[in-house]
């Protein structure tokens, strides 16, 4: 089911992004969440191309989908120029509802539950993945972008340059990591958490999950997005059309490649899939950077890249579309 909404030039929505997700802005009030999720009016469908491969289904949705997530039997999309999250159903391919939990920046899930954070109104809120509904909130100052593991959550908080370390059933931070200023982005392995900043014009940071120690990876220009696949860390930049392959032991660069404004990447099968703003998905080879192949989409302004229900979905934020690509695992 679906809304019917208007879209902004697309020159001006990285910068809305990013600063809604920043230091600005963030003194909004705060929001009263409804226990219960509510349906999307339906609407006329609006023209679309035919699908032709790699795209399996084009999925119309609220406002400016962004960021995604999955849990066993939904898709989860940040509607970022609504606050609020939408849920599609894989199996119909449709946007079934959107829900009342608020939501700017970061959306998460882990098992039947799923973290989402809204930087302007410093909240981060958990919710049932079955019913939509929000089981628990916590106060974040700028929340950000989260990643989350079996009970806990790691928030990015720009306007502190700290960490929050989040807990089910636990009403306050169990802790808090102080970082680097204006940091962003956040990704976890079974040692580390590795965090992106703005600071000294692109920074990368590693937080030692036993100790809390934090090291400075090194200077990135422009990093955006970090993720762990592969067992390596990479690095995306939009600002400065790179994308960077990490040792996950020590952060040393194994190799770097330039391709025009990628935003993020997901793993697939043996491969790595690395969507760029201007509407392409690569698939590269992990191990050599090579590039397999190039798809150039009918849309534009794609958003990270997730892997789900055995294909790659990605975001078309001015298009208010989410995409659901073929793929081979």
């Amino acid at each position: 089911m679906k809304r019917l909404v208007m879209a902004f030039p697309i020159a001006l929505v990285a910068s809305l992004i990013l600063a809604a997700c920043g230091t600005s802005g963030i003194d909004g009030s705060a929001v009263s969440i409804s226990p219960s999720p509510s349906v999307a009016p339906s609407v006329e469908p609006s023209s679309q191309p035919s699908l032709k491969p790699p795209l399996e289904a084009v999925v119309e949705t609220g406002p400016g989908p962004a960021t995604l997530a999955a849990t066993s039997g939904s898709i989860w999309v940040e509607l970022h120029r609504e606050d609020l999250v939408a849920r599609i159903d894989p199996v119909t391919n449709e946007q079934v509802e959107i829900t009342d939990v608020p939501v700017h920046c970061g959306l998460a899930a882990s098992g039947e539950t799923v973290w989402a954070t809204i930087a302007k109104r410093n909240k981060v809120t958990r919710f049932e993945a079955s019913t939509g509904e929000a089981l628990e909130s916590w106060d974040v100052p700028a929340a950000c972008y989260v990643a989350a593991e079996s009970d806990t959550a790691w928030v990015t908080s720009p306007a502190d340059g700290a960490v929050y370390v989040l807990r089910e059933g636990v009403a306050d931070p169990i802790q808090r990591i102080d970082v680097a200023p204006d940091i962003f982005d956040v990704a976890l392995d079974e040692t580390s958490a590795w965090v992106t900043s703005e600071s000294d014009s692109g920074t990368v940071w590693r937080i030692d999950r036993a100790t809390s120690a934090v090291t400075r990876v090194g200077k990135f220009p422009g990093v955006d997005a970090v993720a762990v696949a592969f067992g390596s860390v990479w690095l995306t930049s939009r600002q400065t059309s790179q994308v960077w392959k990490l040792n996950l032991a020590d952060g040393s660069i194994l190799g770097q490649l330039k391709l025009l404004d990628p935003v993020g990447v997901a793993a697939v099968g043996d491969a790595l899939w690395i969507a760029l703003t201007g509407g392409e998905v690569i698939v590269l080879d992990p191990a050599t950077l090579a590039i397999q192949s190039e798809e150039r989409l009918p849309y534009g302004f794609l958003g990270r890249p997730l892997y789900a229900f055995g294909s790659l979905w990605v975001s078309a934020l001015e298009d208010n579309k989410v995409l659901r690509i073929q793929v081979s695992d």
